[in-house]
């Protein structure tokens, strides 16, 4: 791993403005602190790294530490509920997340931090526009 500084990018933020980051994403990684690159990050989107693992690469963001919120309890937050920290609603599938609920039936629960919900059906209607070829004239 690059760093243990976690980040949350913000609308003032350059990552967010320059670099197409979303509001409220967290990055990992640190600025630098020497002159010339004293307003650069070096880092990576936290999703990338649980997602990816080792395969993700960090990037120098020019200006990108500009703006950015400190996060300074996201690791103990981290160690008392795991990955649900970076992905609350529990819709993100991480690397080697295995069997991270419990299932009965038409319930679950989250074995990291004990998240309940219950599965619902919707009914999804998709309207298509196509072309089709003309009929014949007779």
């Amino acid at each position: 791993m690059i760093a243990d500084h976690v980040f949350r990018v913000t609308a003032e933020s350059a990552l967010c403005r320059r670099y197409g980051f979303a509001v409220g994403e967290l990055v990992i990684g640190l600025p630098y602190k020497d002159p010339p690159f004293a307003k650069d990050f070096g880092g990576v989107r936290l999703i990338q790294v649980l997602v990816l693992g080792s395969e993700v690469d960090t990037m120098c963001h020019l200006g990108g530490a500009e703006g950015l919120e400190h996060v300074a309890d996201f690791w103990e937050r981290y160690a008392a509920i795991g990955r649900c920290v970076i992905d609350p609603q529990h819709t993100e599938h991480f690397i080697d997340d295995g069997d991270r609920f419990i299932v009965r039936g038409d319930h679950r629960s989250c074995r990291w931090c004990g998240a309940e919900q219950h599965k619902a059906i919707r009914t999804k209607v998709v309207e298509v526009e196509t072309w089709e070829p003309a009929a014949a004239c007779s």
